[in-house]
């Protein structure tokens, strides 16, 4: 009898000792001196690391697509007591905005030989270059064959194209937006009272003086509608992407007619730094704009044809069968970016802004035929 107490008392400290252990390793302790384990250690000292090297990213204003992501999952593992899987991940999203960082500056010496790149041409020399350009490399096609894309590359695709055409997907975009525009506001004026009629597609982007910065259709009818004392339309939303297909329908034939004005230095810098983000390489998989839509245009990724550049800002907004709906520029802006994973920028950002104003002057004299259709 008294042997079994004994044993039981022993075997009660032997359960005491197991599980304080197990609550010292439930709290990153060490098991032996009862301090933070080495990877919690390691962990959090490299989130200090990752906050400077976040710090450079942001000054640079680029950012990589899953670099938050990683932090995210991070911040997971270690509130489930992985610090090892933590710092892991801590590291990733370092080496993530270092170099995103790092890729900024990188640029400034690549693209001294990038082809038609010239930081010091004017507007009117970068229109004669480029347009010259893709009329050489595609010496068949007219300047309404340029409005329509990609399509106009590939008999079978222009074919299909033409048959969606004859019953449009973006048709009820329009009568939707017709309605919009001719609904007056609370106090009695309408968009009319605005802009004077609703084929205006190609006054915009425009440069504001006045607020100096690029002003593109979507800001210009929110300004509208805020004079009239509305409530502005939500960005790459429902009503908004209506009301922009009626006004590309009711513009359509227009030749493309963007302005740089020469008596404002600030309207060059806004083309100028939309002409770099073009030409700039972004994101993990490091690439421009320019790689698929200049030297590559014409060739297929993904069984997908690459459009030129010419002629690529006038069937906006389109319904893309993708999408299963009506979307903006700015959202294939942001869909571009996703896929080189580089962070996007929010619609309607000066960055984005900047690139349509750029984007768009390039195909000065390319009729509008929006809203499109595009697979």
């Amino acid at each position: 009898m008294e042997k079994l107490i004994f044993v039981t008392a022993k075997t009660r400290i032997f359960l005491l000792l197991t599980i304080l252990l197990m609550l010292l390793s439930c709290s990153g302790m060490d098991q032996t001196s009862g301090e933070i384990s080495g990877d919690e250690a390691k962990y959090k000292e490299t989130l200090k690391a990752v906050a400077e090297a976040k710090k450079g990213a942001t000054a640079a204003n680029n950012k990589w697509r899953d670099t938050k992501k990683f932090m995210k999952k991070a911040k997971e593992a270690a509130e489930a007591g992985d610090f090892k899987k933590a710092l892991k991940l801590a590291n990733k999203a370092k080496f993530q905005y270092e170099m995103a960082a790092a890729q900024v500056k990188t640029n400034e010496e690549q693209l001294k030989n990038v082809p038609f790149y010239n930081a010091d041409a004017t507007p009117e020399e970068d229109l004669k270059n480029i347009q010259k350009l893709f009329r050489e490399k595609f010496p068949k096609l007219t300047d309404a064959d340029f409005a329509n894309g990609f399509y106009a590359l590939d008999k079978a695709m222009f074919e299909n194209w033409v048959g969606i055409e004859e019953f449009p997907p973006y048709e009820p975009a329009i009568e939707e937006g017709e309605g919009i525009w001719q609904t007056s506001f609370k106090n009695g004026k309408s968009y009319n009272d605005c802009f004077k009629g609703p084929d205006i597609l190609t006054d915009y982007p425009r440069w504001d003086k006045e607020a100096g910065e690029v002003e593109t259709l979507p800001m210009a009818i929110n300004k509208c509608r805020k004079a009239n004392g509305e409530k502005p339309l939500k960005y790459g939303k429902h009503d908004m992407l209506s009301l922009q297909a009626y006004i590309a329908f009711k513009s359509r034939g227009k030749p493309t007619n963007v302005v740089v004005p020469s008596d404002d230095p600030r309207a060059l810098e806004a083309y100028k730094a939309g002409k770099k983000f073009y030409f700039s390489r972004r994101g993990q998989i490091n690439m421009a704009c320019y790689h698929c839509h200049f030297g590559n245009s014409g060739n297929k990724a993904r069984g997908n044809m690459l459009g030129p550049t010419l002629g690529q800002t006038t069937h906006w907004p389109t319904y893309r069968s993708k999408w299963g709906g009506m979307g903006s520029l700015h959202r294939r802006y942001k869909g571009c970016n996703k896929q080189v994973r580089a962070k996007p920028f929010d619609l309607q950002s000066v960055e984005y802004r900047n690139l349509e104003y750029f984007h768009t002057f390039i195909s000065n004299g390319i009729p509008s035929n929006g809203p499109g259709s595009r697979f």
